[in-house]
């Protein structure tokens, strides 16, 4: 999300002005969660896998995943940081 989605109320508690973005991502995150757990379930009932194995299958690759998002989430910013101080540096 980003930080024109927010806005701080004179109570303290911070309002969300996006509702509908909200709704939309966690709709479509369950979505998601819905189709990894009817493949689990379809691979331990159907394949006759171990349970244990898929279960442990998925976590590796969600932190795999997970992993690599931060890698790249934490290039991007240093890069967006390197650009902002480049702009500092150039007005003063």
């Amino acid at each position: 999300m980003r930080y024109r989605d927010f806005v701080l109320s004179p109570y303290g508690v911070i309002k969300i002005k996006s509702l509908g973005y909200i709704y939309s991502f966690t709709n479509a995150l369950k979505e998601v969660m819905y189709d990894a757990e009817k493949q689990a379930v379809r691979r331990v009932l159907k394949n006759c896998e171990d349970a244990d194995a898929v279960v442990s299958e998925m976590k590796l690759l969600l932190d795999e995943t997970n992993q690599s998002h931060n890698l790249l989430l934490t290039n991007t910013l240093a890069r967006w940081q390197q650009a902002d101080i480049q702009r500092f540096l150039q007005r003063h």
